[in-house]
């Protein structure tokens, strides 16, 4: 798995899994997002702050996904490329030497 499938996929599993906590906090919680949005004197809307739960929820479990991604593909990448360098290499053609 490359980087940036590994970035994708794990940017992808925080987004759901984002949307899943953001959802249920809108369900469950709305009346303590309200009171805590009227306690914050009008700046900030029930929105506003689950927007920013949402962003933050994303980027921290597409970081822990990417982090674990990471480290337990590294033993099957180092065994990929033991395999690799155990082989001997193809022997080139010489076909364009000549000129």
């Amino acid at each position: 798995m490359t980087v940036k499938s590994r970035l994708c996929v794990s940017v992808l599993f925080g987004l759901v899994v984002a949307f899943a906590v953001v959802r249920g906090a809108d369900k469950f919680r709305h009346a303590a997002l309200v009171a805590s949005a009227a306690k914050s004197g009008g700046h900030q809307t029930v929105g506003s702050i689950l927007t920013d739960g949402f962003v933050g929820v994303t980027l921290a479990v597409a970081l822990v996904v990417f982090v674990l991604a990471t480290m337990l593909g590294a033993p099957r990448r180092a065994r990929r490329r033991a395999a690799r360098q155990d082989t001997p290499a193809r022997r080139r053609s010489r076909a364009g030497a000549g000129w």
